[in-house]
């Protein structure tokens, strides 16, 4: 075995003692005085190599690594540290003098050293985890849609065509990109190309729900336990980048169409003629309703009609609450438009269906609409949605109240207490309402309804 004494030993040395039989403590570099050495300790399983120092009048001891001839020739390589591996001399050497440096610097206080770095390491590692959870701007949208999906929104599938449309196809390279990098500019410039190619209000309505997309990235989603439970993605955003594009006033479309009651009638009669069936008893129902929304309409099954009680039972998700039930009343008119379409699709779960394995499109009424609209019968184009404008208008002209209205139509009700405690249905009120509308369609010209609210007894 080599003396144990302050002379530099050479590799063929290091070769020549056997673990397990020359086990012991060398020292392999002196160094100079207060500089601590090099020592290297022989054990049953390994020569390793030991940084020995004094801190604070104590002998303290860091590892190096453990020798191998045909270990790490360096001890830093590709700006890797072989420290703690395996080592040819020359590497430990290197490492003994940066350690002993380092060991200066630090006024002796290695272990200090090496406790910050591996906090900093371990920072390092939970970052490095977060990015590679950091979810991106596609993410995001398809967490949206699915959260919409989940509470029931009928308005899933059109935010999804809307995000697929104008920002994941057209812009593939920014979707890719992490959804706290997205900007202000970048919004702009998502706009900025519907502008380009002739669009206006979709512009507002895209904004609108990219808006919201990235309120629920940063409000919801992120917090929400069951995320970080499935180790979903994370956007970690810093604000809202769209609420810095501002809303193009002049594209907003301010509903202002109500058809006259010649042209409600002229609308009631081309309905009358349209020639498929299921559309046209659709349309028909949606007129008798007193225009309720017609996703709302299409996506009740038939079990959500009562024929006993003359009412319908439809699943109101619009807005933010969670969805609840809005009880319509079906007048004779209805229950006759039901009939007609009874032999065609009292198979299947949906009153208006083709086919039967789901209802009949949106879309395909909305072109019926606009066929309808375009006739000589009317002073100028008209939607859907202005037919639910006529009847709020026309039933205001009535005598409806306001309140009657908003219950008949499912608009937003009144103040949290109402919301939570008055359960009446109006179901009365709404039914007298809806006769009022029926009878002005049929041409009973402009009887006042009369509809007083009807309040539940006390107890």
């Amino acid at each position: 075995m080599a003396p144990k004494d302050r002379k530099r030993i050479t590799v063929a040395e290091l070769e020549a003692m056997k673990v397990g039989r020359d086990n012991g403590e060398i020292v392999i570099d002196p160094g100079e005085r207060g500089r601590g050495a090099l020592i290297l300790r022989i054990t049953n399983t390994a020569k390793a190599f030991y940084y020995r120092y004094f801190h604070n009048g104590k002998r303290r001891f860091e590892l190096v690594g453990y020798f191998d001839p045909k270990g790490a020739k360096a001890w830093r390589e590709d700006g890797r540290c072989h420290k703690g591996g395996s080592l040819t001399l020359i590497a430990a050497r290197e490492g003994y003098l940066e350690l002993s440096r380092l060991a200066r610097a630090r006024g002796g206080d290695l272990k200090g050293h090496f406790t910050e770095e591996k906090a900093k390491q371990e920072e390092a590692r939970k970052q490095a985890e977060i990015e590679a959870r950091a979810g991106s701007f596609a993410d995001m949208l398809h967490v949206y849609v699915t959260a919409l999906r989940a509470n029931g929104k009928a308005s899933a599938h059109d935010v999804e065509k809307i995000f697929k449309r104008n920002v994941e196809k057209p812009f593939s390279r920014m979707a890719r990109r992490k959804a706290n990098e997205i900007s202000a500019e970048d919004i702009q410039e998502i706009l900025a190309k519907m502008v380009e190619r002739g669009a206006t209000r979709q512009v507002n309505v895209t904004r609108s729900y990219l808006h919201a997309a990235f309120n629920h990235a940063g409000e919801t989603h992120d917090y929400d336990p069951r995320r970080l439970a499935s180790d979903g993605k994370a956007f970690r955003l810093k604000g809202n980048p769209v609420a810095l594009v501002p809303r193009i006033q002049e594209y907003e479309r301010t509903g202002e169409r109500v058809l006259t009651a010649d042209e409600i009638r002229a609308y009631a009669a081309k309905v009358a003629t349209v020639p498929s069936l299921v559309t046209r008893c659709a349309l028909q129902l949606h007129l008798m309703s007193g225009a309720q929304r017609l996703t709302q309409l299409l996506a009740a099954p038939w079990s959500a009609y009562d024929f006993g009680e003359k009412t319908l039972t439809l699943v109101d998700t619009k807005g933010k609450a969670q969805a609840r039930a809005h009880l319509v009343p079906l007048l004779p008119e209805a229950l006759k438009v039901l009939e007609t379409v009874r032999p065609h699709s009292g198979g299947y779960t949906w009153p208006f269906t083709t086919f039967g394995k789901t209802s009949i499109r949106l879309e395909t009424l909305i072109d019926a609409v606009r066929e309808i609209a375009t006739g000589a019968d009317f002073e100028r184009p008209f939607t859907l949605r202005d037919i639910r404008r006529t009847v709020e208008t026309t039933l205001a002209s009535l005598g409806v109240s306001k309140e009657i209205r908003g219950h008949l139509l499912s608009h937003g009700r009144g103040d949290k207490i109402d919301k939570t405690y008055n359960k009446h249905q109006y179901l009365n009120e709404k039914r007298m309402a809806l006769q009022a509308w029926v009878g002005f369609v049929n041409g009973a010209g402009g009887k006042r309804a009369n509809v007083r609210v009807l309040r539940p007894k006390k107890a």
